[in-house]
């Protein structure tokens, strides 16, 4: 091949990166940066940033959680025009929902998290501040710079990386303390003497009912009807013992990167799939969804972390609340048809996704 057919051969790989980690300790317990150094040499964990899509919604939501709103108080979902000035001119922003289309429901903030609508998330966006959402990003993890835009909550305000998603969500998980990510614990020489000893390092960043109640509203991907992270039931072997686990999808609006977090009582997990250009993605397709492309890898993962009991990870609720919660967060929820066991992932299914991975991305995308 011509240096330039090379170029593009290399360009169109399927690239994915992955990170797990302890949200009590800080400590690192899985890191993937790529699909092989020996051909890939960048790392998508942590060098590597792209717009985080949907899974940045969280943060209005945390936003609004720890400024007085409940998970049960309710915004309609329909077209939204949001008027704000730049540079001095008046502008006007109407967000789609994916779909196109607009219920009309008066969604509770949990159902409507859940379900990834736009519009609520807009409007909430509106009421709490752009600049806030930014600044309480910034206190559980984020820490690349971010813009405070009409659009922030649907992951404009900047790229950030695997890295910095999982420190962030580990924080709901951590009763609201922020561990910074610890990849080595201690250093020790050839006789076993310790050297220097690497511990957890933690600060306060939001109360812990507010914690908590991001975690109750993370579970609502799974719980809520047509919640995003549905797609999970196929994991046969992810649902014993009353396990529980929550998420949030992700993807970029042009269909370049699919995103997902996901949440156990043990570990928070981050990945990442696109390609290693921004300008290659699933073009008007709904195979680029964070549901498709990164949620069956974390469906997978959490299978084999479970399988191997020499990790000494099980199955398990969340933790209960560590303190009083005293805002209303059982809602009542409209009924629509839910994700059941066992219904397909359409046509990309886990096996297909983890195969590409594991022949080094050898199906291109177009």
């Amino acid at each position: 091949m011509s240096p330039l057919d090379s170029l593009a051969y290399y360009k169109h790989f399927l690239q994915a990166g992955m990170m797990t980690m302890d949200p009590y300790t800080g400590s690192i317990k899985a890191w993937v940066g790529g699909l092989d150094y020996r051909f890939f040499q960048y790392d998508h964990v942590k060098q590597g940033k792209r717009q985080a899509g949907s899974t940045f919604k969280p943060f209005v939501y945390l936003t609004a959680l720890d400024n007085g709103y409940s998970p049960c108080d309710r915004i309609r979902d329909e077209r939204v025009t949001i008027n704000y000035v730049e540079n001095g001119k008046p502008m006007q922003w109407q967000p789609d929902n994916v779909t196109r289309e607009y219920t009309g429901m008066n969604m509770t903030l949990r159902y409507a998290m859940a379900r990834s609508v736009n519009s609520v998330t807009a409007q909430l966006t509106d009421k709490v501040g752009w600049n806030k959402v930014a600044d309480y990003a910034h206190k559980v993890g984020i820490t690349s710079p971010l813009l405070g835009v009409p659009s922030i909550g649907l992951g404009s305000g900047g790229d950030v990386s695997v890295y910095e998603m999982v420190d962030a969500y580990s924080t709901f998980m951590n009763n609201g303390f922020r561990s910074d990510p610890r990849i080595i614990t201690r250093i020790e020489d050839r006789n076993g003497n310790v050297i220097q000893q690497f511990d957890p390092v933690q600060r306060r960043a939001i109360s812990p009912e507010t914690a908590w109640l991001m975690t109750y509203m993370l579970r609502g991907g799974m719980e809520e009807p047509g919640g995003t992270s549905q797609g999970l039931w196929d994991f046969q072997d992810l649902w014993r013992k009353d396990n529980q686990i929550g998420g949030k999808t992700g993807t970029t609006s042009n269909y370049s990167d699919g995103w997902y977090m996901g949440l156990t009582k043990d570990l928070v997990s981050g990945v990442w799939v696109g390609g290693e250009d921004r300008s290659i993605h699933f073009f008007r397709s709904q195979q680029g969804e964070g549901g498709r492309m990164a949620l069956p890898v974390f469906g997978r993962y959490m299978e084999a972390v479970y399988k191997d009991k020499a990790l000494g990870y099980d199955y398990g609720p969340f933790p209960k609340p560590p303190t009083k919660i005293n805002r209303k967060y059982v809602c009542y929820t409209e009924e629509t048809p839910r994700r059941r066991r066992g219904e397909a992932i359409d046509t990309l299914s886990a096996d297909n996704l983890l195969d590409q991975l594991n022949r080094g991305g050898k199906d291109s995308v177009r």
